[in-house]
């Protein structure tokens, strides 16, 4: 069953007029905020769609990197990454 943000207009023409229609494509990616991103696609299929994560449970996605993060921080912690400076 097709996903229903599934699109059939995925040619290289399109793709093509994609590519075409930004200036600087690479430029506007890296440079681009989260909130400025509206739609993202990815072999015809949405990962983002009207500023929305939908590509998977975004709440768990959220909690599981926040769960990554707090286990580096610990560690960089533990390493003595962190040492106080004078001030």
């Amino acid at each position: 069953m097709m996903s229903p943000h599934a699109t059939d207009t995925h040619t290289p023409e399109t793709m093509a007029a994609l590519l075409a229609a930004a200036p600087e494509p690479l430029n506007n990616l890296l440079y681009a905020g989260g909130s400025s991103v509206r739609h993202v696609m990815t072999d015809g299929v949405f990962q983002v769609h009207e500023g929305r994560f939908v590509a998977d449970d975004e709440a768990a996605v959220i909690r599981k990197g926040g769960e990554a993060v707090a286990k580096i921080w610990k560690r960089l912690g533990e390493e003595g990454w962190f040492k106080p400076t004078a001030r």
